[in-house]
């Protein structure tokens, strides 16, 4: 997801797919993209926590400060990450470790983790 309109699809979803479940959001977008509006979507999840971050050294990479400061302002509970390493790490952390990990906000975010991540089917 990496609108506001898909982002609702998107947390629609999980809350359909995994009733009372606990959710940590990964997220990187593009500085054209409408952050605040995409992260009021997010809220609707009740995230366990919001990792900011960027998807990479693109120049069309919104800095994670700035998807930070607008989490931090709905009452998100957001940090901010460097880099994507540590954006996973910081989403598998203590918080995190029964929550489901939700990787989203642009498509480079996805291709990201595809590369740096081996890809597993979970069973709910």
């Amino acid at each position: 997801a990496h609108t506001p309109k898909s982002a609702k699809v998107l947390v629609d979803t999980l809350i359909d797919l995994y009733p009372g479940r606990e959710f940590v959001f990964v997220i990187a977008m593009a500085k054209d993209k409408d952050v605040g509006s995409f992260l009021a979507e997010v809220a609707r999840a009740n995230p366990k926590k919001v990792v900011c971050t960027s998807a990479d050294e693109h120049s069309r990479s919104c800095h994670q400060d700035e998807i930070l400061k607008s989490a931090q302002a709905l009452g998100l509970p957001a940090v901010a990450a460097a880099d994507f390493q540590e954006a996973r790490a910081l989403a598998k952390a203590k918080e995190g470790d029964n929550a489901l990990l939700v990787y989203t906000g642009s498509f480079r975010t996805v291709a990201t983790f595809l590369k740096q991540s081996p890809v597993r089917q979970q069973n709910a």
